[in-house]
């Protein structure tokens, strides 16, 4: 868990071969974040997730309503 800038990452190894069951909670705990994904880390896949503090910082050309 690293926490800054007003946010808070969490990272978890997946598991090589998930049950089904494993599969869902895990999407369903990604599903709840601000922003998610799954990449490749150096001993397989790793989940991430960035949980906002405080409402995320307006992206490039993004305008934010009032």
């Amino acid at each position: 868990m690293n926490r800054r800038n007003g946010r808070i990452r969490i990272e978890v190894s997946v598991p090589e071969a998930p049950s089904e069951a494993s599969w869902r909670a895990l999407l369903a705990a990604l599903e709840r974040a601000d922003r998610f994904g799954i990449g490749s880390g150096e001993d397989g896949l790793i989940a991430w997730a960035v949980i906002w503090r405080a409402p995320p910082p307006a992206e490039p050309g993004e305008r934010r309503s009032r």
